[in-house]
């Protein structure tokens, strides 16, 4: 199984910074391939013949420091 980075969307991410998005996008990629990884051998490079799987955010927004704390629970 190959994992493709994740994108976002155009236009998915009002008020957001590059490094945010960039962060944001790192911990899709992060939780995406660590769940697969249980269950399939995850590949480095696709290669002929082997599934890929790829992942899109299509929204996100800024959160307040309250909202940051409730998703974290």
């Amino acid at each position: 199984l190959y994992i493709e980075p994740a994108v976002l969307i155009r236009g998915g991410a009002e008020g957001l910074s590059e490094d945010e998005i960039a962060t944001v996008l790192g911990e899709v990629d992060r939780q995406v391939c660590y769940e697969l990884s249980e269950r399939f051998t995850v590949l480095a490079e696709p290669e002929r013949g082997v599934a890929t799987v790829r992942a899109a955010v299509t929204r996100i927004r800024p959160t307040n420091m309250a909202g940051s704390g409730g998703g974290a629970v």
